[in-house]
């Protein structure tokens, strides 16, 4: 289903979170492999050096890319090879979690057709990665507690470690430990309590170190204040994304409109189940309660667009999407299992239907000129020549698909002593699909035009010398 797909260059939904990874895959083929340095390609008179999350993923893609090709096939097939992990891991947590294969099996064939998990795990993000080794976390952690084995402790909590370096949120799995620590309370095992306990301090503190350190550099960025950033959301609007996520971004992109009834019937069961007298399912009560706690509090970020922030969920969601099919699979009723078939059937259909047109290339999510003459563009500009592109206000996609450095200016924002400024940095080449570019005061900053398609137009700036 993927197969179409995997020459197309980044196009789609959050386009800019893509491409956002991808610069910095790129720029470690193209400066070094050192992972502390994560570069961007906008302000090209400064290091260009920007610490979000931990580049790990984005590392191994360069790696890759440095020996094998750096061409974006294989950023979205080192993707599916995360996937297809998170889809093996998804299944050895459902045989330990319900010791039955047909819900296993359920468990890891429904996730490949969440639409979320389909769209994104085609696409160079650190999301895949960060739920990979998330669902492995979750997969140790219960070998644990059935085992009592120390080296699933630290695979479970060194899993967990590499999940939180790729996105903050996922530090919340690591929630699951309060059900473990519970029950061995309950039995007064106080050496166990303290041995977990300093096991995840000690596993996680690369984790917490990097974004102590990298935090304090975001601007701009009201991922961390959440609800405390009252100037971006009202209760109006709180409601609104509450009340989509649950009719609509829940059944039609997280779950599959075919894998609804599964979960309907699962959340009933799993609601009259007494979870406190199985650690497993308490586990997984605390992390959904984790997960809702953090919904709650990005809900004014993640609003109905930001899908992507609610891939924590898929774990236990198709946990209880697999525990609602099994049920329904024991089930003595004829028309059961036919009914069985023709939803699981259906899950590809509806995958391909909500999501495939995301891939359209004459509807990229940017001005799709950049698409289509991206290679003649990049013959155009001289290698290492720096640009000024606009509009973009993601001030990434442009200057991605032009692959060069420089600066970017959105909504018509481009005055004459800025780029009089980015002129006397280096620039020798301003790309434009604005109006802001027929200024005169621009204009006589213009030696003359190279390129012109569409609204699109490329020039080539004055020498400082002349301005």
């Amino acid at each position: 289903m993927h197969w179409p797909f995997l020459n197309k260059d980044l196009v789609g939904v959050h386009v800019w979170r893509q491409t956002q990874t991808q610069t910095v895959v790129n720029n470690f083929v193209q400066d070094g492999l050192n992972i502390l340095e994560p570069k961007r390609n906008d302000r090209a008179h400064t290091d260009r050096i920007e610490r979000m999350e931990f580049p790990i993923m984005q590392w191994l893609f360069a790696i890759a890319g440095k020996y094998i090709s750096s061409h974006i096939a294989l950023s979205r097939i080192c993707s599916l090879i995360i996937g297809f992990f998170s889809i093996i891991g998804m299944y050895r947590l459902g045989q330990i979690v319900f010791k039955n294969t047909f819900m296993a099996l359920t468990a890891a064939f429904t996730l490949c057709f969440s639409p979320v998990f389909y769209y994104y795990t085609l696409n160079p993000l650190p999301d895949n990665f960060a739920l990979c080794t998330a669902v492995w976390s979750l997969v140790y952690y219960c070998r644990y507690i059935e085992s009592a084995k120390f080296i699933s402790l630290l695979a479970g909590t060194a899993l967990l470690c590499l999940a939180t370096l790729s996105k903050l949120p996922y530090i919340l799995f690591g929630s699951v430990v309060i059900a473990h620590i519970t029950s061995e309370g309950r039995q007064g095992h106080y050496r166990e309590i303290i041995k977990v306990i300093a096991t995840y301090i000690i596993m996680l503190f690369p984790a917490l170190a990097w974004y102590l350190t990298v935090i304090p550099e975001w601007k701009g960025n009201n991922v961390t204040k959440g609800l405390f950033e009252t100037s971006t959301y009202t209760l109006e609007s709180i409601w609104h994304t509450f009340r989509g996520t649950i009719t609509s971004t829940l059944p039609e992109l997280l779950l599959n409109f075919g894998a609804v009834l599964f979960f309907i019937y699962g959340l009933y069961l799993t609601i009259k189940t007494k979870w406190e007298q199985n650690t497993n399912i308490y586990s997984f009560f605390i992390l959904s309660v984790s997960l809702c706690a953090y919904f709650i509090f990005e809900i004014n970020m993640i609003e109905l667009v930001h899908d992507y922030y609610l891939m924590p969920f898929l774990p236990v969601l198709f946990l209880v999407v697999a525990y609602g099919a099994g049920k329904f699979y024991n089930m003595r009723t004829v028309a059961i299992k036919p009914l069985i078939v023709l939803l699981f059937i259906s899950l590809p259909v509806f995958a391909a239907l909500r999501i495939n047109g995301r891939w359209d290339t004459e509807r990229p999510g940017f001005n799709s000129l950049y698409y289509e003459h991206k290679d003649e563009l990049r013959t155009l500009i001289p290698e290492g020549a720096k640009c000024v592109v606009g509009n973009d206000v993601s001030h990434f996609i442009l200057l991605y698909y032009i692959d060069r450095k420089g600066w970017v200016f959105d909504t018509d924002q481009l005055y004459d002593y800025d780029l009089r400024f980015y002129i006397f940095e280096g620039a020798e080449y301003l790309l434009s699909d604005s109006k802001a570019s027929e200024q005169a005061a621009i204009q006589q900053l213009i030696e003359s035009t190279v390129f012109e398609k569409g609204n699109l137009k490329v020039y080539k700036l004055k020498n400082r010398s002349a301005i």
